[in-house]
């Protein structure tokens, strides 16, 4: 808060008073800061100083000359110069956070608690990879093929209940506050491009299927970080502070957290800052710093998307976790090309051949099961499932020796696992 402390008098004091003026006096570590004037005949700059800031109202130069009823009524109508001026502040501070209705927030909201409700009820489930790409999730791989689509459609999927509340929570804060602030049109421009800046810095840096809000919410944060460099002391001293604390602590958060796309953040946060200097504050003057701002957009987005273009962007953890799903629903012929695409890139994931020789085991196709086994037990030892299908295959096979010392093993390994000891049971039993 800064206070404005103004004396009036005929007659300067007559003690030591020029420190009060020379010198601002601060308090509450700074936060509320007093300025004092003396207004007297011979000070009359400092009164033109305060004069300019307050509805024009002007004092006489001749106080000295008025008889008493005129000087209380000039410095009454001082008074009320000031009180006027101070509610003017006040309701052009309050016109700047009101000048739109939080409609098109309300409407994003709306779109991705259906969205998800679609997902996780008439889909089968808004944790799927498989449902997830299949509805629009950012993949790489289906990108680089042409389907460019999936940097908008991402925005409004979300990967489970958690996921989609805290987004939620955040858009509903923070999506309100800056259209309230900017208004409707400016914020579903701020939106989306932070959305797509956010999208397009995940396909270029981060392999993993992704989806979410996060980016155009990161965009909020940017648009919010771009009022503050407009109105500087306005936004601290309403809602700045809290503002970086929140963006601070959740970047801390998302580099600390295996699994968030700090890539999606990030562009957002980019993209949504430079979107807000795009579109400007309402009222705003300087149409050249929009077009840089714009120029700046348009060449950001360009090189995220000739670096994803030029990523490789295959990655055998996607397919090995849809060929996962696939044989848990059952599919396990939809689930062979997954893992050999798999196996052909990537042979240090011990799970690709595991659930491979798991198919062939189900097909009775056991000689072909024994080396996959074999290879998912050398990248992992103490693979225990493996060693135990490994004994499995050797036993149809009829070889007991050999699935007798795998079946000690995986006991070894789970000594309370029953279907291991049931195995070595049945083994001990034709001897």
């Amino acid at each position: 808060m800064d206070v404005d402390n103004v004396y009036v008098a005929v007659l300067p004091p007559v003690d030591d008073w020029q420190y009060v003026l020379n010198k601002p006096v601060q308090h509450t570590n700074g936060k509320i800061q007093m300025r004092t004037f003396l207004l007297e005949e011979n000070q009359l700059k400092q009164a033109e100083l305060l004069q300019g800031e307050l509805a024009g109202y002007q004092l006489p130069e001749d106080l000295e000359t008025l008889s008493d009823e005129e000087y209380e009524e000039q410095i009454s109508g001082y008074k009320q110069a000031v009180r006027q001026t101070l509610q003017d502040k006040q309701k052009e501070e309050h016109k700047t956070f009101t000048r739109g209705k939080p409609i098109v927030s309300y409407v994003m909201l709306t779109a991705i608690i259906l969205m998800y409700i679609w997902m996780e009820y008439v889909v089968g489930g808004s944790t799927s990879t498989i449902h997830l790409i299949e509805w629009g999730a950012k993949y790489n791989p289906l990108i680089v093929d042409g389907e460019w689509w999936r940097l908008f459609t991402s925005m409004f999927l979300h990967v489970g209940f958690l996921h989609l509340f805290m987004n939620s929570l955040a858009l509903y804060f923070l999506g309100t506050l800056v259209e309230r602030i900017y208004g409707s049109v400016r914020f579903i421009v701020v939106y989306i491009v932070a959305g797509l800046t956010g999208s397009l810095a995940s396909f270029a840096f981060m392999d993993a299927v992704s989806a979410g809000a996060s980016g155009a919410i990161f965009g909020c944060f940017g648009a919010l970080l771009y009022f503050g460099v407009i109105h500087r002391e306005l936004f601290f001293r309403t809602m700045g502070s809290n503002v970086i604390l929140i963006l601070v602590i959740n970047l801390v958060f998302g580099f600390m957290v295996q699994g968030i796309d700090m890539g999606a953040h990030l562009g957002g946060l980019a993209g949504g800052f430079l979107a807000a200097a795009v579109v400007g504050l309402p009222e705003q003057k300087g149409y050249w710093k929009r077009y840089a701002a714009l120029f700046a957009v348009v060449i950001g987005a360009s090189i995220l998307w000739q670096v994803g273009m030029n990523q490789d962007s295959y990655q055998a953890e996607t397919d090995l976790q849809i060929a996962a799903e696939r044989i848990e629903q059952g599919q396990l012929q939809e689930a062979i090309p997954y893992l050999e695409r798999a196996m052909e890139n990537d042979t240090e994931l011990p799970e690709v051949p595991f659930y491979l020789a798991y198919i062939y085991l189900n097909e009775e196709r056991n000689a072909e099961a024994i080396p996959l086994l074999e290879e998912a037990i050398d990248i992992r030892p103490e693979f225990h499932e493996a060693l135990y299908n490994l004994a499995l295959a050797y036993a149809m096979e009829g070889e007991e020796d050999r699935a007798r010392t795998y079946v000690d093993r995986a006991i070894e390994l789970q000594p309370d696992e029953q279907l291991y000891l049931d195995l070595k049971d049945q083994l001990d039993g034709n001897q």
